[in-house]
């Protein structure tokens, strides 16, 4: 308010009442304190001549606090109570490792071996504790709240895993290059009986530039085959994923205990079978490079977090198990060129490409396909479905095939757009929803979707749900510019993205005209229906939408329609182009600054993010997935968008 005071709602028939924003920001307290050491040390011993041992051992150990208080505080009808807590945590990653490595040359043979052992540990635990009701707003320690409402809480957890390892390094005369690798890892995440992974490689390259029929080429400054094979393992489970952990429940006879998540004890390691072939091209004394990869990657025994059924989830956590066997294969493209290389100006660029596609090849479930569902705002829904033979997560839903916006909407037509009459003449009405019919009041009625009958039996139900969209890229590329002249330096890094679906879950959740909380602008613009003739009645036919291409469906209490379901609507084009990164420096000419003792001084400044060119309509088309749950790729509840961030610097060599 101009008098400085914090502003608030007048009163309202809704009675619904908010705090002020800046008032929170500004009054509370929400701060961590924390100190971090990291430690390292090594030792490298030579045992005799070529060979080598390295021992080192390294850690992270952290405390953190944190202190929370929100005052209590009266704006008009809005009335908030005093709140504390504090936080105490600690956490430590010790890592210790040892391997030795020979070396030998043999006349046109390298020789090189590698053999090791590493054991990693982490453990972390924190303790909380807090109080409403304080007697003062300027005196936070937790022990002036109310003593009635105290609430604490702990955990803790750990986890580790020991690997061993040993690599094999051959080169014949720098033409034929052999490396194989092979390595045992034993994870917590897993039983004992299922803890111990075994992962080989291989891998072969042939540089053909060194051959003797390429030896006198001199346009062709390095050429070179790769192929390789590798078995590679992921145990990204969580700690102590195949067990068990209890959660306290208050009861009539005291603190009660209960299952937290179901165990599974057979839980494996995820493999990857992955085949690559690729050639590395030079020409012109380096001055264009092509890189080129193709992949084949078949992954067994998918981690992932197994969907119970609606009527036992939310009280004891899914287990995780080993889901099925994927397919992803694609290629990369990388092209590096000197566009310019003089004494005072040199311009470089960097072009690569990239191209991915999976596929589903088997489920180890009983049921036809994984769901990936959403629940927010107490609602369950189902937003993605695999099923085998298709991509990971594909948008599964209704099809929109328009709104409701004039009589001739609600009747069949064929691919001329004539209407389909039946045998009295008169045309069909298009399918509605199960039980419903066409009545303003308690029906489909204008402004409401039109859903299409996927499966043609002449009602719109759960059995015409289908695939509509692909969170999974067409392609994605990046393009990089490097310009320097004389002390000047500059930088812009383009990175983009084609063909990929985002769905925006909170515009679905956000964008019905009936939700009295609803904050999207979308509402704004609602199918409005009126009257084609405002002197005639309310008949069906003198009915219409009177802004067609509305941003919305209609305002309807009953939600007869259910037009705010997973549909296609919500499905959008998230393709971008994006401005990564520019950046500008200046070097300083050493004849000036090395009269002051310095050897290197650039100034620079540098953006991240500064632009991005889209039609998508969320905060970020780079939309990754939602609760870090792959079957949720794509799906955008308000995910916090990528920042632009100005940096300013000055680096200094003395």
């Amino acid at each position: 308010n101009p008098d400085g005071s914090w502003g608030y709602q007048e009163d309202n028939t809704l009675g619904t009442y908010y705090t002020n924003p800046l008032a929170d920001a500004l009054t509370r307290e929400n701060y961590w304190k924390g100190l971090q050491a990291v430690v390292n040390a090594y030792a490298d011993i030579t045992v005799i001549p070529g060979l080598n041992a390295r021992i080192e051992y390294g850690g992270t150990f952290d405390r953190n606090n944190r202190y929370f208080f929100q005052p209590a505080m009266t704006l008009g009808q809005f009335k908030q109570q005093s709140r504390g807590q504090r936080e105490s945590s600690n956490s430590q990653f010790t890592s210790f490792k040892q391997y030795v490595t020979y070396m030998k040359d043999f006349g046109k043979h390298s020789l090189n071996v590698m053999a090791g052992h590493e054991s990693q540990e982490s453990s972390w635990e924190n303790l909380t504790a807090g109080r409403s009701g304080y007697l003062f707003n300027n005196v936070h320690d937790i022990e002036v709240g109310d003593l009635k409402t105290a609430t604490n809480g702990s955990s803790r957890s750990s986890y580790a895993i020991e690997s061993y390892y040993g690599r094999v390094n051959y080169n014949f005369d720098n033409r034929y290059l052999l490396t194989a690798t092979v390595r045992a890892d034993g994870s917590s995440t897993f039983s004992p009986d299922n803890r111990w992974g075994w992962f080989p490689s291989a891998a072969l390259a042939w540089r053909v530039k060194n051959e003797s029929f390429l030896s006198s080429v001199n346009w062709i400054s390095d050429a070179k085959l790769r192929l390789g094979w590798g078995l590679v393992g992921n145990q990204n489970a969580g700690s102590y994923a195949y067990g068990s952990t209890m959660t306290s429940v208050a009861t009539a006879w005291g603190t009660g205990f209960y299952p937290g998540n179901y165990s599974n004890s057979d839980l494996k390691w995820e493999e990857t079978n992955s085949y690559n072939i690729g050639f590395d091209l030079a020409l012109f004394n380096n001055r264009v490079e092509f890189i080129f990869d193709a992949y084949l990657k078949n992954t067994d025994n998918l981690l992932i977090k197994a969907a119970l059924p609606n009527y036992i989830s939310g009280v004891i956590a899914s287990p995780w198990v080993n889901s099925g066997k994927m397919r992803n294969k694609g290629f990369e493209f990388t092209l590096n060129t000197v566009n310019i290389s003089n004494r005072d100006l040199t311009w470089t660029s960097n072009i690569t490409f990239s191209l991915n596609r999976n596929k589903v090849l088997n489920l180890y479930t009983e049921s036809s396909g994984m769901k990936g569902e959403v629940s927010i705002n107490n609602k369950n829904e189902v937003i993605t479905y695999t099923t085998i033979g298709n991509p990971v997560a594909q948008f599964y839903g209704y099809k929109v095939i328009g709104m409701f916006e004039k009589e001739s909407d609600f009747y069949q037509k064929d691919a001329n757009g004539d209407f389909i009459l039946d045998e009295t003449g008169k045309p069909y009405f298009v399918a509605l929803p199960e039980g419903k019919e066409i009545n303003e009041g308690t029906g489909i009625w204008y402004g409401d979707y039109i859903y299409a009958d996927i499966n043609g039996d002449g009602k719109i139900d759960e059995k015409d749900r289908t695939y509509i969209g692909d969170p999974e890229p067409s392609f994605t590329f990046g393009f990089n510019n490097t310009i320097t002249w004389k002390g000047f330096d500059f930088n812009l890094f383009f990175t983009g993205s084609v063909g990929n679906d985002a769905y925006n879950y909170l515009r679905q959740d956000q964008s019905n005209p009936a939700n009295r909380w609803a904050s999207l602008t979308d509402v704004t613009d609602f199918a409005r229906v009126g009257m084609i003739d405002p002197e005639g009645e309310r008949t069906f036919d003198n009915m219409c939408v009177l802004n067609p291409g509305s941003a919305t469906y209609r305002i309807d209490q009953a939600d007869n329609n259910k037009n705010g379901r997973i549909s296609s609507v919500f499905v959008e084009d998230a393709s971008y182009l994006r401005i990564k990164n520019l950046a500008l420096g200046y070097t300083l000419p050493k004849s000036l600054i090395g009269r002051i003792g310095i050897e290197n001084l650039r100034v620079y400044c540098n953006i991240q993010n500064l632009y991005t060119f889209t039609k998508y309509k969320g905060y970020d088309p780079e939309v990754g997935s939602l609760n870090q749950n792959v079957l949720l790729r794509g799906v955008d509840y308000a995910r916090y968008p990528s920042q632009r961030m100005f940096t300013f610097g000055l680096n200094v060599s003395l």
